[in-house]
């Protein structure tokens, strides 16, 4: 059995586990599955579906040919209850990089995070969507793949701009160091604290599923010409996802955790399908207007502050084998929920995944596209959105022992209502 070397990062996340439903699709079952993943295998795509992720190691085994080990067991799909699937498939992370199952034209697919980000997870759906009688492969092999892209990522940024560099180092460093202090003084105060992975590991996951109407994204580019013509449209949602969890009464913190792809920084032409992306803090109010908040985003996301946090969390990993990346980047667990956003909408494979239409009417179905973030903790509230054809698609993940259920579906539900803001 082959051998490989992966990231920091990607030891980091694996253990992680992320759930997707996604469906009607064009093709779902459980022998096109195995050819599915097969055929990715065998391609030159670099797609690592084939790696075992172990967190303990940065050389993992890579194996190269798919058996029925890659079906999910005794899971159950049901395509008109997301919430009771996507829960009963969060009880187990995979301990392979992909398991899948299929019925009724819908995917369910468990990816161990280990094995990379959203790039490659949208790939492998939009894969196993596809019938065996299409010739080409969805997923597009890399111009120029690195064995090591967050260490290219770094040189490249040092090179461009020095100056911004160092000032981003000193930044992140000497935030981490107040978080450490705090961190370390609330633990000896007696006060509560971050969990252990054994503890999140075990802790009680669920999720809630809100679609918006076709109509949504059209009223929201009018309220943002009205309201906030300098804001991105993501900025504005994002804003009112937490305003819209806060108004439900679950008083979420005063900083919204948002995903950033770090690929950015690697030099042109580059790109990788290891784990590649940073969660990076944006501070919010309630009296904070959606431009206030976006700006704060917009600097944030153009900053090396992400990539300087993701590159000393890979090192922290190197230095002290098995740390996990949420515990290197908050220390100190709050007990108030705190929402943390991703947005894979822009992921290449989303556009590729083959949606099944209605053979009498030739037109689309309602679709399901349901992703499940495990939080780094179990007071975080992880966000998925993705935007399929003009939708929303937004999938919340968090332990109902400490957020209502309901009140988290009014809050995410509240935000795609443009007529309750």
């Amino acid at each position: 059995m082959a051998m490989k070397r992966v990231s920091g990062l990607d030891a980091l996340s694996a253990g992680t586990g992320v759930w997707v439903l996604a469906g009607p699709v064009a093709a779902a079952d459980d022998a096109g599955i195995v050819r599915g993943l097969q055929r990715l295998v065998d391609s030159d795509t670099d797609q690592r579906v084939g790696l075992v992720p172990d967190r303990a190691s940065m050389c993992w085994f890579d194996e190269q040919t798919i058996d029925d080990r890659y079906l999910l067991s005794q899971k159950h799909i049901d395509a008109s209850d997301p919430v009771l699937t996507l829960t009963q498939a969060m009880s187990e992370v995979p301990v392979l990089g992909v398991q899948a199952d299929a019925a009724g034209h819908h995917l369910l697919v468990a990816f161990n995070h280990g094995i990379g980000d959203a790039k490659v997870m949208a790939e492998v759906v939009a894969e196993l969507s596809r019938s065996d009688e299409e010739s080409e492969l969805a997923a597009t092999p890399l111009q120029v793949a690195t064995p090591r892209p967050l260490r290219l990522a770094h040189k490249a940024a040092l090179r461009a701009a020095p100056g911004a560099f160092m000032t981003a180092l000193a930044c992140v460093g000497a935030r981490l160091g107040r978080e450490f202090v705090g961190g370390a003084y609330r633990r000896v105060a007696g006060a509560r604290g971050s969990r252990p992975t054994e503890e999140l590991a075990a802790t009680k996951m669920t999720v809630c599923y809100v679609r918006s109407k076709p109509s949504f994204l059209g009223e929201l580019a009018q309220w943002r010409a009205a309201h906030a013509p300098d804001t991105s449209t993501n900025s504005i949602l994002f804003h009112r996802i937490w305003h819209g969890i806060r108004e439900v009464g679950l008083d979420p913190i005063d900083e919204v955790e948002l995903l950033v792809d770090l690929r950015r920084h690697l030099p042109k032409g580059a790109d990788s399908y290891a784990n590649l992306a940073a969660v990076s803090s944006v501070h919010i109010a309630a009296d904070m207007t959606p431009a206030e908040f976006g700006s704060r985003v917009a600097d944030e996301m153009v900053s090396l502050r992400p990539l300087i946090r993701a590159g000393l969390a890979s090192l922290a990993r190197n230095a002290r084998n098995g740390t996990r990346l949420h515990q290197l980047c908050a220390p100190d667990m709050p007990v108030r929920p705190q929402l943390t956003i991703s947005d894979i909408s822009r992921a290449p494979g989303i556009s590729k995944i083959a949606w099944r239409t209605d053979a009498s009417k030739g037109a689309d179905v309602q679709r399901t596209f349901a992703v499940a973030l495990q939080p780094g903790s179990a007071e975080r509230i992880s966000l998925g959105l993705c935007t399929i054809d003009g939708i929303v698609h937004a999938t919340a993940t968090f332990s109902p022992d400490v957020v209502s259920p309901e009140a988290v579906e009014r809050g995410v539900s509240l935000a795609l209502n443009l007529g309750r803001w």
